[in-house]
């Protein structure tokens, strides 16, 4: 089972607090790529979020890349980096 670390972040809670979570309901958290900071379309920005999560993993993490306008060219590389991948189809809106 897979759960989303960004609605965690965005409450000021982050990795840690999700992948304690996690780690007692046997989940693997997944960072959304899209809707927390930085949004992960770069290499440097998914290098910046492991960076991150460092000391703060209590399970196993993934990190999907977001597919967006603009940074088709950053795909294969994310990929390379090991990355799963997360389009939105339409406006992300604000």
């Amino acid at each position: 089972m897979c759960t989303s670390t960004s609605r965690v972040a965005r409450s000021g809670e982050g990795f840690e607090t999700a992948t304690k979570a996690a780690a007692g309901a046997e989940q693997m958290p997944v960072d959304m790529p899209l809707n927390s900071s930085p949004v992960t379309v770069t290499v440097a920005a998914l290098e910046e979020k492991i960076a991150a999560s460092e000391g703060k993993r209590w399970v196993d993490v993934g990190f999907h890349a977001g597919v967006v306008p603009g940074h088709i060219d950053d795909l294969e590389p994310l990929i390379d980096a090991g990355v799963g991948r997360q389009g939105v189809s339409g406006s992300l809106g604000n």
